[in-house]
């Protein structure tokens, strides 16, 4: 909704129609229905008062009231506004209350609230996703005793955390009975306009815009204000005020101060009131208070809502002279209130703080933060006050801003926690305290995805005088620069720890040595360029070798690493899969980045080597794992394989939401093999035959050229490739695989079931004219597969070739591709490799022969999912002299991704609360995922579930 013009004092219709706008929301709530309004326009158009009116008529109606108001001083403060809105009702509780509040999924945010602002451990910057999961659902369960209205006034100015938060929740708000409405100021910055953009693009967010006052109400306004006013003076007034209620009444005070009759022949004068001379008039109007008047009033601008002690201290006032002054900022309609200290409006402090000589300002918050050192208020709201401060105030300083720091990336909000270190190295502290500094500093910027984190390390590396605490740093920065899929720059830092740890420890000597030497082989083998391969090599075999070792989490990690180079090799398929059990052996992954590498790892090299179910199983254990923690990046990589595994089972519904999953979390940092994440979505939007959908997935976040070094760019060159091929663009698909060949022989990956570009270069070439470069790539494409000894690829093999070879020649090819798939679970490729036999024998006449295959593939390709391929089946057998049936879009086939997944996890046991928050949506999706699931599988209830699931299997 776009509203018309707000008026004021109840006079005019505008007035009504937004209030009416915000009871139809409360009457939504009520309900049960979620709704997001905001209220937006600039300032002094009346959004605070119109969200207090709201708020009153929310309060009548039984809504249980959370509010929040953003502050520009607090606007550093991570989940400063988020604490402002529930802290309150939190703290208030305790006992079973308490668990209840915090039950299940709700736990995550558990530890913001406890023991202060400082009780929550240590997390990472990308674990910032389950704190808005816990939110989410601690609002949930105080929906659940009452609706909810979350007010927040001036969200321009609330801090970046709770922003995107209110967003995440906006997200989710339909089954909800939860209003959420926000204040925005217009033309604030573009942090603004990006977060608080998405709330207002949204169909379900209602927009009340507040223009300005229409020429009749600011007539009314200036009439109430000066009664005998003529009109024609009125009309000046509104043409010089541009409507804005605020500005408008400061034109009024400012015509009575200065003595302007408001008379027809004044009108003229009233334009020369522009709005500086309005906020000249403000401050004149201060310049005629009593001296304590004007310091407190800046004391106020400095520490924004304030007790009239902590003002008068700021200030440096005694308390008496600071009560007059109160009560006269108060009489002057400058201050709102006496206790506590506020504006009258957010433009009366921005024009007195902006008016105080900065060499005040500085000097006062330097006060403001050692009185909030002094009465042990958050290191948070200290710091907010240091970053403006005068620098040198004091050693104390720097340590403030360093616990301050500490506090943000515990909360994760790492950028914050960057500029407060930023402005402790300006304290100038000494050698030591510096070096500590930059670690912290370079830690924080790198969690936050800032350049430079690297260089603070360089810096720190000659000032910390500490080598266990470099090392540890370097440390958690290598396991997070692999995590990002940044592996040369995670290279350097395990090799720069372990140099620092000396060669006594580097043998494998020890948790942190042996830690950082698996990271450090990983990372170095990763790396696309790399002189030391053969010797890392080397060093893996010798350390998989040591048993204290076997069971650890650098151990699993370096099993399921060898594993893949077994893979990469393609000589020793068994062996591959030999380490990879062991990798896998033993309990689910722990939290250490190592363990969850290991589990990736070892289930991809499963996948290569044709062990779909065991991949399959051990994905599962990882994410479920990372799902009871609450990580979002650890939905990343084990998602991520598990849809591989998942697409050459055939399953390609459950394997396009696991895509999916790996896709959104390269949206909160993860790009280990992000590109191979997005290559493989696109395929399986292909094998289902969505072919603007698999464009789209091939948009890699932040544009091609970060990627060009992941080892996965290789594999993602190639599925462009054949997306180009599809469209005819053949000069376009033949740079790309030329390119993937180099990047392997770059990385020493032969094996076609890794980087399968040999066979796709034959189909470029043969489309070129080039039949015999067509049989040679095909030929070593086959070879290399036999080598491996891994059916499905050995199948996929024969079909290139067959291709190339012609339909005599290659129906031989097709048949054995078909026999050596007979027993395997590798259900499409299966469904490929007869559909390509079935085609071929028709082509060559055989046409009961080739409907048989046909047939089967169609089944087949029906029971995967595979749109695209169902639809050529259809043609051939058509061609072939059949009359097949459609199959009818019922069964777990007909189920969507997000259905498939519901109803398995429903089929579990599990709750609609728990699959919920498992999946991190909403219960009402749920609902609506089991509602279209029974209607597909032709069942009544969740009892059934297991059993239509099953004979689907």
């Amino acid at each position: 909704m776009d509203s018309t013009r707000l008026g004021t004092d109840g006079l005019l219709l505008e007035r009504e129609l937004q209030l009416a706008a915000l009871d139809r929301l409360i009457g939504a709530v009520a309900g049960g229905r979620g709704a997001v309004a905001v209220i937006e326009g600039e300032a002094g158009l009346g959004k605070s008062r119109l969200l207090r009116e709201g708020v009153l008529r929310a309060s009548d109606a039984g809504l249980d009231v959370l509010r929040a108001r953003g502050s520009e001083l607090e606007r550093n403060f991570s989940f400063g506004a988020a604490l402002q809105l529930l802290g309150p009702r939190v703290l208030g509780t305790g006992g079973p209350e308490r668990r209840e509040l915090f039950r299940g999924a709700a736990g995550h945010a558990e530890a913001l609230f406890r023991d202060g602002p400082a009780g929550l451990g240590d997390v990472s910057a990308e674990q910032t996703f389950p704190l808005y999961h816990g939110l989410h659902w601690l609002i949930v369960s105080l929906a659940e005793r009452s609706p909810v209205l979350l007010a927040v006034d001036d969200a321009q100015w609330i801090d970046d955390q709770t922003r995107g938060f209110l967003v995440y929740l906006a997200q989710r708000l339909e089954e909800l009975p939860l209003a959420l409405v926000l204040t925005v100021r217009t033309g604030e910055p573009a942090a603004e306009e990006e977060v608080l953009g998405l709330l207002r693009e949204s169909p379900e967010t209602e927009v009340l815009r507040l223009s300005p006052l229409s020429e009749t109400a600011c007539e009314q306004i200036v009439l109430d204000a000066i009664p005998h006013a003529d009109p024609r003076f009125a009309r000046a007034c509104f043409a010089a005020s541009g409507g804005n209620p605020f500005v408008l009444r400061e034109l009024a005070a400012s015509i009575e101060s200065e003595g302007i009759p408001p008379t027809a022949e004044s009108a003229e004068r009233v334009f020369a009131l522009t709005p500086a001379t309005v906020s000249r008039s403000v401050l004149a109007r201060l310049g005629r208070l009593p001296g304590p008047a004007r310091e407190l009033a800046r004391a106020v601008a400095v520490l924004g809502e304030a007790s009239l002690a902590d003002a008068a201290a700021v200030a440096g006032l005694e308390r008496a002279p600071a009560a007059e002054g109160a009560a006269a900022l108060q009489r002057a309609h400058v201050l709102a209130q006496v206790e506590p200290l506020a504006f009258a409006h957010p433009v009366l402090r921005s024009v007195v703080y902006d008016d105080a000589p900065v060499a005040w300002t500085v000097r006062a918050h330097a006060r403001a933060a050692e009185l909030a050192r002094d009465r042990g208020a958050p290191a948070e709201v200290v710091a907010a006050h240091l970053l403006p401060a005068e620098r040198g105030a004091g050693h104390w300083t720097a340590d403030a801003l360093d616990a301050a720091a500490r506090d943000a990336r515990r909360r994760g909000a790492p950028a914050t926690a960057a500029r407060y270190l930023r402005r402790a190295l300006e304290e100038d502290p000494d050698p030591a305290a510096r070096g500590e500094l930059l670690l912290a500093l370079g830690q924080a910027e790198a969690d936050a995805g800032e350049e430079g984190g690297l260089g603070r390390f360089e810096a720190a590396r000659e000032l910390i005088a500490d080598p266990a605490l470099r090392v540890e740093a370097l440390r958690d920065l290598t396991g997070l620069l692999i995590h990002r899929g940044r592996y040369p720059d995670a290279s350097a830092a395990a090799r720069e720890a372990l140099a620092a740890l000396g060669d006594a420890t580097v043998a494998g000597e020890g948790g942190l040595a042996t830690d950082l030497e698996a990271m450090w082989l990983i990372a170095n083998h990763w790396g696309v360029v790399v002189a030391e391969r053969a010797e890392s090599w080397q060093q893996v075999e010798a350390l998989i070798a040591q048993p204290q070792l076997e069971g650890t989490p650098a151990g699993r990690a370096l099993l399921g690493h060898a594993a893949i180079g077994e893979c990469y090799a393609a000589k020793r398929r068994a062996r591959a899969v030999e380490l990879a059990r062991r990798a896998l052996s033993g309990d689910e992954p722990s939290e250490h980045p190592l363990d969850s590498m290991a589990f990736a790892l070892a289930g991809f090299a499963l996948v290569i080597a044709d062990e779909l179910a065991a991949a399959e199983r051990a994905t599962t254990v990882a994410i479920e794992a990372g799902r009871r923690r609450g990580s979002i990046l650890e939905m990343g990589p084990s998602p991520h394989v598990r849809s591989i595994a998942r697409y050459h089972l055939g399953r390609l519904a459950e394997a396009a939401s696991d895509a999916e999953d790996a896709v959104e979390a390269g949206r909160h940092g993860w790009g280990a093999t992000l590109p191979m994440a997005h290559a493989y979505l696109a395929m399986i939007r292909l094998e289902m035959g969505e072919a603007q959908a698999a464009e789209r997935a091939l948009e890699l976040p932040g544009g091609e050229a970060r990627w060009r070094f992941n080892p996965s760019w290789g594999f993602y060159l190639v599925v462009r490739a054949r997306i180009r091929l599809g469209r005819g663009e053949l000069e376009e698909a033949g740079a790309d695989l030329a390119q993937a060949a180099a990047l392997g022989e770059a990385v020493g990956a032969p094996n076609p079931a890794i980087l399968p570009w040999r066979s796709w270069a034959g189909v470029c070439a043969q489309r070129l004219g080039d039949e015999a470069e067509a049989r040679r790539l095909a030929a070593e494409d086959l070879k290399l597969a036999r080598d491996f000894g891994a059916p499905r690829e050995m199948a996929r093999a024969l079909r290139a070739e067959a291709v190339v070879s012609g339909d005599e020649q290659g129906i031989g090819m097709l048949e054995e591709a078909v026999d050596l798939l007979e027993d395997s679970p590798a259900g499409l490729e299966g469904a490929h490799a007869r559909f390509a036999l079935g085609a071929a024998l028709r082509r060559t006449g055989r046409r009961q022969a080739a409907r048989e295959r046909l047939a089967e593939a169609l089944d087949m390709a029906h029971r995967c999912g595979a749109g695209a391929l169902m639809e050529r089946a259809f043609g051939e057998l058509h061609v072939a002299g059949a009359r097949p049936r459609r199959p009818a879009m019922r069964g777990v086939a007909a189920l969507t991704p997000s259905e498939r997944r519901v109803t398995g996890l429903a089929a579990q046991g599990m709750s609609n609360r728990e699959i919920a928050e498992s999946l991190f949506v909403t219960r009402r999706t749920v609902e609506m995922h089991l509602s279209n699931a029974y209607r597909k599988l032709e069942i009544g209830s969740r009892d059934e579930l297991d059993g239509a699931l099953g004979a689907a299997g």
